[in-house]
């Protein structure tokens, strides 16, 4: 009980300083696009689109919008309010992922230090999407690290869709495909639950990839 509360105070913690953070968008690169392109529901320029980052945030700021009536000025609010959210998410998430090769004490300081390493907890105040693409990254590599004698294929095809909402998020993601094939089979025993899991992993990342591309370059014509 005591190492779950423990879990769940870092996170919240992490929630309020990256809120306390948060900046408004001016001089945040892309921000003030991305905030234009939720509200105008439209794919952004950048890379193939960033759908998953573009379509989440869309209905999220739908959604509160017609809840509690808010105006279009409101967006830059509800979409960094939701980021930091993610990156508590992600706070909670790595202490997970740590916990499958580190010992506890090692584990509760690798956890702070990435819940304060100033890139992350700046980008989580932010109208941005490497802390989201960050997240669905961790929360693929956890469903990976399970040892074989305890994974599902079911665990395979979540890690996999998981990485192709990062790469949906923002595509860079792609250059982690290499680690996260390492993982699945690393952590499996035998060839032919090694290539199971790369090839469930590899097929529902490659669709839930491919589809969000497919609709961007269909609804451009």
């Amino acid at each position: 009980m005591k190492t779950e509360r423990c879990q769940i105070i870092l996170p919240i913690v992490s929630l309020g300083i990256y809120l306390a953070w948060a900046a408004p968008f001016v001089g945040q690169w892309d921000s003030f696009d991305y905030l234009k392109q939720i509200v105008g529901h439209e794919f952004s320029p950048l890379g193939i689109g960033r759908p998953v980052f573009i379509a989440y945030n869309i209905l999220l700021w739908e959604s509160m919008k017609r809840i509690f009536h808010l105006q279009p000025e409101h967006v830059q609010m509800v979409v960094q309010a939701a980021t930091a959210l993610i990156g508590a998410l992600g706070v909670f998430l790595f202490r997970r992922l740590a916990g499958q090769f580190l010992q506890p004490p090692a584990v509760r300081m690798a956890a702070l230090a990435f819940a304060l390493s100033p890139v992350y907890a700046l980008y989580s105040g932010f109208v941005m999407t490497e802390v989201p693409m960050l997240v669905a990254l961790m929360g693929s590599a956890l469903m990976l690290c399970k040892p074989g004698c305890r994974q599902t294929a079911w665990n395979d095809v979540l890690a996999g869709i998981l990485f192709g909402l990062a790469v949906g998020i923002r595509e860079q993601a792609l250059t982690l495909a290499p680690a996260l094939l390492w993982i699945a089979c690393c952590r499996r025993c035998g060839g032919v639950s090694r290539f199971r899991s790369a090839a469930l992993f590899a097929a529902s990342a490659a669709a839930v990839s491919l589809v969000p591309v497919l609709l961007f370059y269909l609804g451009d014509r």
